[in-house]
């Protein structure tokens, strides 16, 4: 379904099934083939291209319940099989979601996550559903945190 909402931005000769992309969360690798369906509900939004030409995602996971997970994940693939590049995990709505992701220059790009009020050392709430404010984080096109701002 997403990925008929994506075809105009797709990163691969077609889009990798969602629940490739979901898989990846956990595991380093997934053949095409053994993708299997989506458990629960995940939306992925294409970020377009790594300059080592892996393609750059954004999702979003609902795995049941209450909790509402984000991520940031680099994929490559070859010979049917997508490898996970690198997986940059933001967390549960206010304990670290991403509220925003972009590109920068470079070829990197930046997430902006919330945080609550003890993260930021406002205040004692600490719960997923308290939120604070929010904080930056810069990443280079390897997935690696260079800085943060708030």
């Amino acid at each position: 379904a997403a990925a008929a909402l994506l075809a105009p931005c797709l990163l691969f000769a077609a889009e990798p099934p969602d629940g490739c992309l979901q898989k990846l969360l956990d595991e380093e690798e997934v053949p095409l083939s053994a993708c299997g369906e989506v458990m629960g509900r995940v939306s992925v939004f294409p970020m377009g291209v790594l300059p080592d030409g892996a393609a750059l995602y954004f999702v979003r996971e609902r795995p049941g319940g209450t909790g509402v997970f984000s991520s940031m994940l680099a994929v490559t693939e070859e010979d049917g099989v997508l490898r996970r590049v690198f997986h940059v995990f933001g967390g549960d709505r206010c304990n670290g979601g991403i509220t925003t992701a972009s590109r920068i220059a470079g070829g990197g790009f930046v997430i902006e996550k919330n945080q609550t009020p003890l993260d930021l050392g406002t205040g004692e709430q600490d719960c997923a559903i308290c939120c604070g404010g929010t904080k930056k984080e810069y990443y280079g096109p390897d997935g690696v945190r260079k800085c943060t701002s708030d």
